[in-house]
Protein backbone atom coordinates (compact mmCIF):
# COMPACT_ATOMS: atom_id res chain seq x y z
CA UNK A 1 0.00 0.00 0.00
CA UNK A 2 1.02 3.30 -1.05
CA UNK A 3 2.47 5.64 2.15
CA UNK A 4 0.75 8.87 2.89
CA UNK A 5 1.75 11.48 4.75
CA UNK A 6 -0.94 14.27 4.46
CA UNK A 7 -2.22 14.10 8.25
CA UNK A 8 -5.85 13.80 7.21
CA UNK A 9 -4.66 10.05 5.37
CA UNK A 10 -6.89 7.96 7.83
CA UNK A 11 -9.81 10.37 8.05
CA UNK A 12 -10.30 10.34 4.48
CA UNK A 13 -9.49 6.50 3.95
CA UNK A 14 -11.96 5.44 6.53
CA UNK A 15 -14.08 8.03 8.06
CA UNK A 16 -17.80 8.55 6.76
CA UNK A 17 -17.90 11.83 4.78
CA UNK A 18 -20.67 13.29 2.45
CA UNK A 19 -18.12 13.32 -0.32
CA UNK A 20 -18.60 12.05 -4.17
CA UNK A 21 -16.22 9.11 -4.74
CA UNK A 22 -14.76 11.37 -7.20
CA UNK A 23 -13.78 13.59 -4.75
CA UNK A 24 -12.29 11.51 -2.39
CA UNK A 25 -10.14 9.30 -5.15
CA UNK A 26 -8.83 12.75 -6.30
CA UNK A 27 -8.32 13.98 -2.79
CA UNK A 28 -6.32 10.20 -2.42
CA UNK A 29 -4.81 10.86 -5.43
CA UNK A 30 -3.51 13.80 -4.34
CA UNK A 31 -1.87 12.25 -1.11
CA UNK A 32 0.09 9.99 -3.25
CA UNK A 33 1.15 12.05 -5.52
CA UNK A 34 2.90 14.34 -2.37
CA UNK A 35 5.37 11.33 -1.43
CA UNK A 36 8.77 12.69 -1.51
CA UNK A 37 7.68 16.21 -2.76
CA UNK A 38 8.67 19.50 -0.55
CA UNK A 39 5.68 20.61 1.10
CA UNK A 40 6.14 23.86 0.55
CA UNK A 41 5.62 24.05 -2.92
CA UNK A 42 2.16 22.77 -2.95
CA UNK A 43 1.12 24.82 0.37
CA UNK A 44 -2.68 25.73 -0.27
CA UNK A 45 -2.71 28.97 0.99
CA UNK A 46 0.37 30.57 -1.57
CA UNK A 47 -1.41 28.31 -4.33
CA UNK A 48 -4.23 31.09 -2.97
CA UNK A 49 -2.21 34.13 -3.18
CA UNK A 50 -0.32 33.19 -6.35
CA UNK A 51 -4.00 33.21 -8.23
CA UNK A 52 -4.66 36.24 -6.25
CA UNK A 53 -1.34 38.08 -7.45
CA UNK A 54 -1.81 36.60 -10.79
CA UNK A 55 -4.73 38.19 -11.35
CA UNK A 56 -3.63 41.65 -10.50
CA UNK A 57 -0.79 41.65 -13.04
CA UNK A 58 -3.13 40.61 -15.35
CA UNK A 59 -6.22 42.85 -14.90
CA UNK A 60 -4.48 45.73 -13.12
CA UNK A 61 -6.87 45.56 -10.20
CA UNK A 62 -5.96 45.20 -6.72
CA UNK A 63 -7.16 41.64 -5.66
CA UNK A 64 -5.82 40.00 -1.93
CA UNK A 65 -6.22 37.27 0.15
CA UNK A 66 -4.89 39.69 3.22
CA UNK A 67 -8.77 39.85 4.63
CA UNK A 68 -7.59 41.58 7.83
CA UNK A 69 -4.92 43.78 6.13
CA UNK A 70 -6.02 47.47 7.13
CA UNK A 71 -3.19 49.01 5.09
CA UNK A 72 -4.44 47.67 1.68
CA UNK A 73 -5.11 50.28 -1.41
CA UNK A 74 -8.63 51.36 -1.59
CA UNK A 75 -10.80 49.56 -3.72
CA UNK A 76 -9.76 46.12 -3.80
CA UNK A 77 -11.08 42.65 -4.23
CA UNK A 78 -11.10 39.95 -1.60
CA UNK A 79 -10.00 36.25 -3.77
CA UNK A 80 -11.17 33.45 -2.19
CA UNK A 81 -9.42 29.63 -3.18
CA UNK A 82 -11.59 26.65 -3.41
CA UNK A 83 -9.55 23.90 -4.71
CA UNK A 84 -10.17 19.99 -4.37
CA UNK A 85 -11.51 17.97 -1.75
CA UNK A 86 -13.67 20.61 0.63
CA UNK A 87 -12.95 19.18 4.78
CA UNK A 88 -14.36 21.79 7.51
CA UNK A 89 -12.02 22.40 10.18
CA UNK A 90 -8.58 24.39 10.00
CA UNK A 91 -5.93 23.37 8.23
CA UNK A 92 -2.68 24.07 10.35
CA UNK A 93 -0.49 23.32 7.38
CA UNK A 94 -1.70 24.91 4.62
CA UNK A 95 -2.37 21.80 2.14
CA UNK A 96 -6.46 22.23 1.94
CA UNK A 97 -9.25 24.29 1.73
CA UNK A 98 -11.21 24.43 5.03
CA UNK A 99 -14.90 25.23 5.75
CA UNK A 100 -14.13 27.40 8.74
CA UNK A 101 -11.22 29.48 7.38
CA UNK A 102 -13.50 30.70 4.46
CA UNK A 103 -16.11 31.63 6.81
CA UNK A 104 -13.34 33.70 8.96
CA UNK A 105 -11.75 35.20 5.84
CA UNK A 106 -15.28 36.10 4.60
CA UNK A 107 -16.38 37.92 7.83
CA UNK A 108 -12.90 39.69 7.76
CA UNK A 109 -13.23 40.93 4.17
CA UNK A 110 -16.80 42.11 4.67
CA UNK A 111 -15.14 44.42 7.73
CA UNK A 112 -12.19 45.55 5.75
CA UNK A 113 -12.81 48.71 4.67
CA UNK A 114 -10.77 48.95 1.82
CA UNK A 115 -12.21 45.95 0.78
CA UNK A 116 -15.22 46.48 -1.96
CA UNK A 117 -16.16 43.07 -3.15
CA UNK A 118 -16.03 39.22 -2.71
CA UNK A 119 -14.23 37.10 -5.87
CA UNK A 120 -14.28 33.36 -5.30
CA UNK A 121 -12.41 30.99 -7.67
CA UNK A 122 -13.63 27.36 -7.54
CA UNK A 123 -12.77 23.62 -8.86
CA UNK A 124 -14.42 20.94 -6.36
CA UNK A 125 -16.73 18.14 -6.25
CA UNK A 126 -17.25 18.16 -3.07
CA UNK A 127 -16.22 17.24 0.04
CA UNK A 128 -17.17 16.84 3.88
CA UNK A 129 -20.50 18.36 4.65
CA UNK A 130 -19.99 19.49 8.53
CA UNK A 131 -19.86 23.17 8.68
CA UNK A 132 -21.03 24.01 5.05
CA UNK A 133 -24.12 25.94 6.52
CA UNK A 134 -22.04 28.50 9.19
CA UNK A 135 -20.09 29.38 5.86
CA UNK A 136 -23.16 29.92 3.47
CA UNK A 137 -25.12 31.60 6.42
CA UNK A 138 -22.25 34.20 6.49
CA UNK A 139 -22.39 34.35 2.82
CA UNK A 140 -25.63 34.68 2.18
CA UNK A 141 -25.59 37.78 4.55
CA UNK A 142 -22.68 39.85 2.61
CA UNK A 143 -23.14 43.11 1.60
CA UNK A 144 -20.37 43.57 -0.72
CA UNK A 145 -21.26 42.15 -4.36
CA UNK A 146 -20.13 38.30 -4.32
CA UNK A 147 -18.77 36.57 -8.13
CA UNK A 148 -17.66 33.22 -7.99
CA UNK A 149 -15.69 31.70 -11.30
CA UNK A 150 -15.70 27.72 -11.58
CA UNK A 151 -12.94 26.11 -13.39
CA UNK A 152 -13.86 22.62 -14.43
CA UNK A 153 -16.62 21.79 -11.70
CA UNK A 154 -18.69 23.24 -8.76
CA UNK A 155 -20.27 19.88 -7.47
CA UNK A 156 -21.54 19.17 -4.03
CA UNK A 157 -20.29 20.69 -0.84
CA UNK A 158 -18.64 22.75 -4.09
CA UNK A 159 -21.83 24.30 -5.33
CA UNK A 160 -23.29 24.90 -2.10
CA UNK A 161 -19.83 26.86 -0.87
CA UNK A 162 -20.59 28.79 -3.82
CA UNK A 163 -24.40 29.26 -4.57
CA UNK A 164 -24.67 32.41 -2.52
CA UNK A 165 -22.65 34.49 -5.11
CA UNK A 166 -24.49 37.32 -6.79
CA UNK A 167 -23.33 35.88 -10.39
CA UNK A 168 -21.51 32.17 -10.37
CA UNK A 169 -19.72 32.27 -13.63
CA UNK A 170 -17.80 29.24 -16.02
CA UNK A 171 -15.23 29.14 -17.44
CA UNK A 172 -15.72 27.20 -20.32
CA UNK A 173 -18.47 25.19 -21.72
CA UNK A 174 -17.92 22.28 -20.62
CA UNK A 175 -17.64 22.58 -16.49
CA UNK A 176 -19.56 20.84 -14.31
CA UNK A 177 -22.06 22.08 -12.01
CA UNK A 178 -24.80 20.14 -9.43
CA UNK A 179 -24.66 17.18 -7.40
CA UNK A 180 -27.00 18.73 -4.77
CA UNK A 181 -27.43 16.32 -2.36
CA UNK A 182 -25.32 13.95 0.14
CA UNK A 183 -24.43 10.83 0.21
CA UNK A 184 -21.30 8.93 2.84
CA UNK A 185 -18.59 6.88 1.28
CA UNK A 186 -15.64 5.27 3.27
CA UNK A 187 -13.65 2.24 2.98
CA UNK A 188 -14.33 -0.83 5.22
CA UNK A 189 -10.69 -1.60 6.65
CA UNK A 190 -11.50 -4.62 8.36
CA UNK A 191 -11.44 -7.53 6.09
CA UNK A 192 -8.39 -6.30 4.69
CA UNK A 193 -7.03 -6.34 8.56
CA UNK A 194 -8.95 -9.66 8.87
CA UNK A 195 -7.13 -10.87 5.22
CA UNK A 196 -3.60 -10.38 7.45
CA UNK A 197 -4.54 -12.53 10.40
CA UNK A 198 -5.90 -10.04 12.50
CA UNK A 199 -9.53 -10.37 14.51
CA UNK A 200 -12.13 -7.44 14.86
CA UNK A 201 -13.79 -7.49 18.26
CA UNK A 202 -16.61 -5.10 19.44
CA UNK A 203 -19.03 -5.56 22.15
CA UNK A 204 -21.28 -3.20 23.87
CA UNK A 205 -22.83 -2.80 27.68
CA UNK A 206 -26.41 -4.35 27.79
CA UNK A 207 -27.06 -0.69 29.16
CA UNK A 208 -25.56 0.62 25.34
CA UNK A 209 -27.81 -1.46 22.86
CA UNK A 210 -28.11 1.55 20.43
CA UNK A 211 -24.52 2.56 20.80
CA UNK A 212 -23.08 2.70 16.97
CA UNK A 213 -26.27 0.90 15.67
CA UNK A 214 -27.19 2.73 13.10
CA UNK A 215 -23.64 2.85 11.92
CA UNK A 216 -23.59 -0.88 12.00
CA UNK A 217 -26.44 -1.33 10.52
CA UNK A 218 -25.37 0.57 7.65
CA UNK A 219 -21.85 -1.48 7.78
CA UNK A 220 -24.32 -4.76 6.96
CA UNK A 221 -26.27 -3.08 4.22
CA UNK A 222 -29.47 -2.15 6.54
CA UNK A 223 -29.18 1.81 5.49
CA UNK A 224 -32.92 2.70 5.99
CA UNK A 225 -32.26 4.50 9.60
CA UNK A 226 -29.33 6.17 8.37
CA UNK A 227 -30.51 7.54 5.08
CA UNK A 228 -33.48 8.53 7.33
CA UNK A 229 -32.04 10.60 10.17
CA UNK A 230 -28.25 11.18 8.80
CA UNK A 231 -28.64 12.31 5.00
CA UNK A 232 -32.20 13.02 4.33
CA UNK A 233 -31.67 16.03 6.97
CA UNK A 234 -28.97 17.36 5.06
CA UNK A 235 -29.79 16.94 1.49
CA UNK A 236 -32.90 18.83 2.64
CA UNK A 237 -31.02 22.00 4.11
CA UNK A 238 -28.78 22.01 1.09
CA UNK A 239 -31.70 22.05 -1.40
CA UNK A 240 -33.21 24.74 0.81
CA UNK A 241 -30.09 26.82 0.61
CA UNK A 242 -29.50 26.83 -3.01
CA UNK A 243 -33.58 27.29 -3.60
CA UNK A 244 -33.65 30.30 -1.50
CA UNK A 245 -29.95 31.79 -2.89
CA UNK A 246 -30.65 31.54 -6.78
CA UNK A 247 -34.51 32.40 -7.11
CA UNK A 248 -34.58 30.75 -10.75
CA UNK A 249 -34.01 27.31 -9.04
CA UNK A 250 -36.82 28.67 -6.50
CA UNK A 251 -39.50 27.93 -9.53
CA UNK A 252 -37.98 24.47 -10.15
CA UNK A 253 -40.55 21.89 -9.02
CA UNK A 254 -38.83 19.94 -6.01
CA UNK A 255 -38.66 16.61 -7.93
CA UNK A 256 -36.53 18.63 -10.99
CA UNK A 257 -33.19 16.55 -11.54
CA UNK A 258 -31.65 19.51 -9.76
CA UNK A 259 -32.74 18.87 -6.58
CA UNK A 260 -31.66 15.03 -6.78
CA UNK A 261 -28.45 15.12 -7.66
CA UNK A 262 -27.72 15.83 -10.99
CA UNK A 263 -24.66 17.38 -12.89
CA UNK A 264 -24.96 19.68 -15.75
CA UNK A 265 -22.44 21.33 -18.19
CA UNK A 266 -22.16 24.95 -18.41
CA UNK A 267 -25.15 25.64 -20.89
CA UNK A 268 -27.09 23.32 -19.50
CA UNK A 269 -26.54 24.86 -15.91
CA UNK A 270 -27.25 28.33 -17.28
CA UNK A 271 -30.93 27.47 -18.68
CA UNK A 272 -31.70 26.19 -15.66
CA UNK A 273 -30.47 28.83 -13.32
CA UNK A 274 -27.78 27.03 -11.56
CA UNK A 275 -24.98 29.48 -13.06
CA UNK A 276 -25.62 32.85 -14.70
CA UNK A 277 -23.07 32.87 -17.39
CA UNK A 278 -19.81 31.82 -19.09
CA UNK A 279 -16.66 34.44 -19.56
CA UNK A 280 -13.02 34.56 -18.58
CA UNK A 281 -11.48 34.81 -15.49
CA UNK A 282 -10.53 38.71 -16.29
CA UNK A 283 -13.61 39.67 -18.04
CA UNK A 284 -15.06 37.97 -14.62
CA UNK A 285 -12.84 40.26 -11.95
CA UNK A 286 -13.67 43.37 -14.25
CA UNK A 287 -17.05 43.02 -13.78
CA UNK A 288 -16.98 42.22 -10.39
CA UNK A 289 -14.73 45.33 -10.04
CA UNK A 290 -17.01 47.54 -11.93
CA UNK A 291 -20.54 46.66 -9.92
CA UNK A 292 -18.64 46.89 -6.83
CA UNK A 293 -17.51 50.12 -7.28
CA UNK A 294 -20.90 51.12 -8.08
CA UNK A 295 -21.68 49.90 -5.28
CA UNK A 296 -19.37 51.84 -3.00
CA UNK A 297 -19.94 55.00 -4.77
CA UNK A 298 -23.69 54.64 -4.20
CA UNK A 299 -23.06 54.05 -0.53
CA UNK A 300 -20.68 56.85 0.22
CA UNK A 301 -23.39 59.08 -1.88
CA UNK A 302 -25.89 57.96 0.37
CA UNK A 303 -23.74 58.18 3.52
CA UNK A 304 -22.58 62.04 2.62
CA UNK A 305 -26.26 62.89 1.95
CA UNK A 306 -27.07 61.85 5.67
CA UNK A 307 -24.23 63.42 7.08
CA UNK A 308 -25.78 66.76 5.33
CA UNK A 309 -28.75 65.80 6.53
CA UNK A 310 -28.11 65.37 10.16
Amino acid sequence: MPKFKHPFATTLLAEPLCMTPESRIQAIMQMMNMDGVDMEVINYNKMASAHADRLSRTTHINVTTEYVNKQLEENTLAFYFIDGPIFADYDPWGWYFSTKQFRDDLIAAEANENIIGHFIWANSGGGEAWFLDQAYNVGIELTKPVYAFVEKRAASAGFYLICFAKKIIAATPNDTFGSIGTMVSFWDMVPYYESLGFKWHEEYSNLSDLKNKKFNDLLQGKTDQYKKEELDPLAEQFRTAVRNARPSLAKLDEDHPAFRGETFSTLRAIEIGLIDAQMTLEEAVAELYRVALDQADTNNAVTESLKLIS
